[in-house]
Formats: C-alpha cells, structure tokens, sequence
C-alpha cells in the first residue's frame, strides 16, 4: 500500500513514476548506525561506485544487526567468538561465495582506520582463514530434450507466455545473458538479412548472430499481438502502462522457475533461470565436440578462460579447458 501511495504522489505533484517503488530491507537504525555511516562515507571517499557499497552494505547491516541481538553495546566488545558465531549463522541455502563475501567486507569494516578499532585477536588472521570452498557454485546444466521439455511447458496463447517463450528462446539458442535480452533493441532485429547483432552490455562486444525461424516467428508473435505501441526502442516492454522497459533488476527468474517445475524437469539443487539455460547451451555445444574458442565467440567471451565456469560441469570434455603450460619454467 505504501509503495503505491508512493507512486500516487509522484503523479500528483507532476513527477514522472518511477519505474519501480520497493521497500528499503537494508535500511539499519540501531545502536551502531554511527559506526556505519563512517564506514559507508570512507567507502565513498576512496570512490567505490555505488553498487560496491550497497552490497557491502547488506552484509554489514546482517553483521550489526546480529552483534547487537546478542547483547554487545560496543563493536570493540566483539570477540573471535562472535565473529565466527556470526559467519556460521548464516542461512545455509546461501552460497559459500556469499559466505566468504561476509568475512570479507566485515573484515574490512573492522578495519576501517576511522573508526579506530584495536582488538586482543588478529582480525585479518581470524576472518581470512575463515574456510570456504572457492570455486563452490550449484550446477546448471540441462540436456536439450530437458531444455525442450520446459520450452514446451509455456503456454503461448497468453501474453506473458509469448513474451517469457521469446526471452527464454534467446536465452537457450544464442546463450545470451539476461542483460542482453532485457536490453534488446528493435534495431537490433534485421529481417531481410536474417541477422541479430548487439553489442553486449556486459562486455561491450559485438555480436552478430543467424535468425533462425523458430526464434523469427516468436519474436514476430511477440512484437505483433503483445508488445504495446510504443516510440521505446527496447523489444520487450511492460504490458501495463507505463509501457518501459524491464528493469535491470528484473531477472525473470521466478517466471522462468515456474516453467521449469510446470515441465517436470529434475531441478533439484540445480538453478533453473534463464541462465541456466546459457550454460546449457554452452555444455551441450561442447558435448557434440565444438571447440572451446567457438563457444567462446558465441557467448561474448573474450577468454577462453571466462568460458570454463559455463562447461564445468562436462567432466568428458574438461580436459579441452586445460590451459597450455607454459615451458620456459620447467
């Protein structure tokens, strides 16, 4: 109600809506708030763009919050204890990288020579040899006939059907990255040639890729009877007034979820988003031998080494991942 209430008053006194309202979650107003505005303002000072501090400031707010429901009235009362209290309380659906991520921004927090804290412990020894599995990440590999199952699951005969089953199409044939979909341009599409080309947003490469029918034809369904006329040059447009384009927060991730449960796939301790769909792509190209430097080329990689976490999960064809050795040393 408040985020609409919001949005009312962006209308009534002639501001355009914003293209989303939501609620703060990490906003924290606690006993320690001081200490993490001086942490914050040292963090901007030194120029950390401001998605680096949001993030950082998730994980610290998780810290205080918890610090200060155990009882603690002074960040230099923390001992070792709480610190490791702290990282092994965190839910354990999150991943070790999100893990690691706490140790390491906590560390640093501690550390902040504003704040001008001394500990009877190392704190840099204590946090950093907080164990953690690196490399750890959930699979998300599925087979072709997998991947057809949940293309097959869409119902296409509803608005949002035809517009999540374009997006996931991009996402399964040409192994494009949410951001690319989301951004997508109408200029983008060239029909007579038969072509898309981008560059992607991520990497600021350019790609130019084959349209194929299949994806012709859902993308012509789409703009035809879904996409509201609009002067926006983005090809997927909200359905509903104001006609914007998707947020880049908008990861489609629990509309593209349903599908993959609605197939009957097995998505257990798998990710099941569109893009997974991209790493798919990427095993299953390597599965019918084509080499590594051309699914690099595909999926807008630079490296060869960018691509390996995408085909990790092929033990048959790791061994083309390998990097040469290099020959002076030995």
């Amino acid at each position: 109600m408040n985020l609409f209430r919001n949005c009312l008053l962006d209308i009534h006194e002639g501001n355009a809506p914003k293209r989303e309202y939501y609620y703060k979650k990490n906003v924290y107003a606690g006993r320690f708030l001081d200490e993490l505005n001086i942490y914050l303002a040292n963090r901007t000072a030194s120029g950390k763009s401001s998605e680096t501090i949001r993030c950082e400031t998730i994980h610290i707010c998780d810290f205080l919050a918890f610090i200060e429901k155990s009882g603690i009235s002074s960040i230099a009362e923390i001992t070792a204890e709480n610190l490791l209290e702290f990282l092994r309380g965190i839910n354990p659906d999150y991943s070790d990288q999100w893990k690691r991520a706490h140790a390491y921004t906590v560390r640093k927090f501690l550390n902040c020579p504003e704040l001008g804290l001394v500990f009877p412990y190392d704190v840099d020894t204590l946090l950093l040899g907080y164990r953690h599995i690196k490399n750890q990440r959930l699979e998300s590999y599925y087979t072709a006939d997998e991947i057809r199952a949940v293309m097959d699951a869409v119902d296409r005969s509803t608005q949002w059907g035809k517009t999540i089953y374009a997006m996931m199409l991009l996402a399964c044939v040409y192994g494009l990255r949410v951001s690319d979909i989301r951004g997508l341009q109408l200029k983008s599409l060239h029909w007579k040639e038969k072509t898309v080309s981008l560059y992607q947003i991520k990497t600021k490469r350019y790609v130019e890729l084959p349209l194929t029918d299949e994806i012709t034809l859902a993308l012509l369904d789409y703009i035809k009877n879904v996409r509201p006329e609009s002067d926006d040059p983005h090809v997927f447009l909200r359905h509903t007034r104001p006609y914007i384009p998707y947020s880049s927060k908008d990861n489609f991730g629990s509309k593209v979820s349903y599908y993959f449960k609605k197939s009957g796939v097995n998505i257990c301790g798998k990710h099941h988003g569109l893009h997974s769909m991209r790493h798919s792509l990427a095993t299953n190209l390597l599965g019918e031998d084509t080499a590594v430097n051309e699914i690099a080329s595909i999926l807008g990689h630079s490296s060869i080494k960018s691509t390996k976490p995408y085909i990790w999960s092929d033990i048959k064809h790791l061994k083309m991942c390998a990097l040469e050795v290099d020959s002076y040393g030995c």
